[in-house]
């Protein structure tokens, strides 16, 4: 990452350069989860435009300041670790599962989970040397990383009901970021997960509140469990709620509506 790069990227986030310690690397990942979106419309206008592949660290900045483009893990965490390795961290991928990348931090001989590529409540890094296992949570939402032996295990609820995602790592796995090229173009297959929906998702923590978009869904969810919703109408009606609610009024809606119209999916169609 270029140095100017790294300056404009920590300007979006309104934080200031500091040497690398473990209050610094928390501020970091609480700025970065609440500027930038875990989303799926970056991934549709990309495909639409004939990009296939992960945005460099200059491009996602400029697709930020055109578009507010955040993206989902791939896009999200290999992104910030290369912004941490500017920053003077000791950074490395890891490989959760077969879907996942995330982050490994090793700071003051301790390793350290980060991850602002999902839609769980981990605001703070996790540190993985700990003998007990870590939770998060946020109201219904919680988030466990369990640890036997050398291998970990990341567990998920939402609304008491366990994801079941399989997501087990070790960090004895030296992993570039080339190594989830195949992982990638899977995903951006027809009928895969984020090809077959609208999603967006903000931390508002600040506000005491999570914003979400699942196709014309938009919820509101608060720490002591409670929720809004509203069902939206319109692609109108969600360029408004991501431009008042989200603060996101530049992302491309309508092309990623087409895209996945274009894919046989209607984000309006009722479940």
């Amino acid at each position: 990452m270029k140095k100017k790069t790294m300056m404009k990227y920590t300007q979006i986030m309104n934080i200031e350069i500091k040497p690398p310690t473990f209050h610094y690397l928390q501020d970091l990942c609480k700025a970065h989860l609440h500027t930038f979106a875990f989303e799926n419309i970056s991934k549709l206008y990309s495909i639409q435009k004939g990009e296939r592949w992960i945005p460099s660290a200059e491009h996602f900045i400029e697709n930020y300041l055109n578009y507010q483009f955040g993206g989902t893990c791939f896009t999200l965490n290999s992104t910030f670790m290369q912004l941490l390795t500017e920053l003077g961290f000791d950074c490395s991928l890891v490989k959760l599962g077969q879907t996942h990348l995330a982050i490994i931090v090793q700071l003051d001989h301790q390793a350290y989970y980060v991850d602002v590529g999902s839609t769980a409540p981990i605001f703070e890094p996790i540190n993985l040397d700990l003998e007990a296992n870590t939770e998060r949570r946020f109201g219904k939402e919680k988030m466990e990383i369990t640890k036997s032996g050398n291998q970990f295990e990341y567990i998920r609820w939402v609304n008491g009901q366990n994801r079941d995602m399989q997501w087990t790592f070790t960090m004895n796995e030296e992993i570039e970021l080339e190594h989830f090229k195949p992982i990638y173009e899977k995903s951006i297959q027809p009928g895969t997960p984020f090809m077959k929906i609208l999603r967006c998702q903000l931390w508002q923590t600040d506000q005491g509140r999570s914003l979400s978009l699942l196709n014309n869904l938009f919820t509101i969810r608060y720490p002591d469990g409670g929720d809004t919703n509203v069902t939206l109408s319109t692609v109108y009606d969600i360029k408004q709620v991501l431009e008042t609610e989200f603060r996101l009024g530049k992302l491309p809606v309508r092309e990623a509506v087409e895209e996945l119209e274009r894919l046989g999916i209607d984000v309006f169609e009722k479940a």
